[in-house]
This record gives C-alpha cells, sequence and structure tokens, in this order.
C-alpha cells in the first residue's frame, strides 16, 4: 500500500486505524494477489496511447467488487491494473459516493477511468464480467455472488 495514493489506502483514505487497518490491508493484499494469479501477461502495465483508443472497455477484462463498499478493494485494483476495468457494485449509494470522493482524490475520476461503480444490487447488475470479487459479501449475497460469477462464467475469489 505504500506505492498507492492515500486515498486508496484502508489507514488514510478508508479512514481505518491501528489493528483494523493492518488487518485490512493483509485481507486486501491477499485478494489482490489471487487476481493478479487470474491475470493474462498481457493485463499488467500502462495503458498505451493506441490500446487507449481501441479500449472501449469491450476488449478489457473486467472485475466486478460485488458489495464492494467504499472501495478499499476496486481503489487498489483500479490503480495497479489500468488496463482492466474495475466495477464496484453495491446497495448503499452512501458507501459509493464515498468510493467515488476516494478515486477522485486517486485521480480515477476522468473520461478515461478503469473505475466504475454500479447502485444497484448483486442481482441487476447484468453486464459481462470476468472476474468477480466478493470480499463484503456476506450471508445470501455470497450465494449471490457465485450464481453471477457462474451465469457469466467467470472467475472467483
Amino acid at each position: 500500500f505504500n506505492v498507492l495514493p492515500p486515498a486508496a489506502c484502508p489507514r488514510s483514505g478508508g479512514r481505518l486505524s491501528g489493528r483494523r487497518a493492518r488487518k485490512k490491508e493483509c485481507q486486501l493484499s491477499s485478494m489482490i494477489r489471487c487476481v493478479l494469479a487470474m491475470l493474462p501477461d498481457d493485463a499488467f502495465g500502462p495503458v498505451l496511447a493506441l490500446e487507449d483508443e481501441g479500449s472501449t472497455g469491450s476488449n478489457r477484462i473486467r472485475i466486478i467488487d460485488f458489495a464492494g463498499g467504499s472501495g478499499h478493494l476496486a481503489l487498489p485494483l483500479a490503480l495497479l491494473l489500468p488496463k482492466c476495468e474495475v466495477v464496484i457494485v453495491d446497495l448503499k449509494k452512501h458507501s459509493l459516493d464515498v468510493a467515488n470522493e476516494r478515486a477522485e482524490a486517486c485521480g480515477l475520476l476522468t473520461s478515461a477511468s478503469n473505475l466504475k461503480t454500479f447502485h444497484g444490487s448483486i442481482t441487476k447488475y447484468k453486464d459481462p464480467f470476468d472476474i468477480g470479487l466478493a470480499l463484503h459479501a456476506c450471508g445470501e449475497a455470497t450465494d449471490l455472488v457465485l450464481r453471477a460469477c457462474g451465469e457469466a462464467k467467470a472467475a472467483f475469489v
């Protein structure tokens, strides 16, 4: 997390402190390592001008952070993986507003940004995707994410 802008880190941007922040960083690091291991080599590196012109999102790897809240997982992924599209899906508008504030502070809210948000339930998100994440989903939401990943033929972390 030392290489990320402060707004993308649980301690500063995520407003966590002490032991809770350390635990969150370990949890997020583990999830991020899992996602990185799933990606093909061409998903890494900066977006080049020629790639950006042709990358309208349809040929980008799309990673969905279901129940992603204020972006603890999605923001670092969007910053680390500019060639991928990262979408936060959450029912709570306030959480998505906080995620957008944090994204803006990281420079992720531009027309060319690879970070998007979707306000709605897991079952309402219908766009195709490649990887589904459910770090913050609990109870029935986990089952809904597994179902959504199965229907999309997407990997699940």
